[in-house]
């Protein structure tokens, strides 16, 4: 479980399952860019880069928890999180899928 507490941070603001779940089950699917901050369960994650390979159906995105602390200050524990996009419910992704069996 992603709930180690770093020293600069309580547990109010570490991420833990719950949100990495939310953010690989839904806000993955949605469209961010760089820059944009995602809310998930009341802390706060700023995406660093958004990947989308159009050759092989490739997408991510990486993310950094920028929960503010207790006293206000925004957490820099370094730690970036990178959230796999699935299947999307297309024909175009399903037969690369399918394209993937075939090797």
């Amino acid at each position: 479980m992603s709930t180690s507490k770093k020293s600069n941070q309580s547990m109010d603001n570490v991420h833990n399952d719950k949100d990495l779940i939310q953010l690989a089950g839904y806000h993955a699917y949605r469209s961010y860019k760089k820059r944009d901050e995602i809310e998930v369960n009341n802390k706060l994650f700023f995406v660093e880069n958004v990947i989308k390979d159009t050759d092989t159906g490739f997408e991510a995105l990486v993310v950094r928890n920028i929960t503010p602390d207790e006293n206000g200050k925004e957490s820099h524990d370094g730690e970036l999180i990178i959230v796999y996009v699935g299947s999307r419910p297309e024909p175009s992704d399903w037969a690369t899928n399918v394209d993937l069996l075939k090797d």
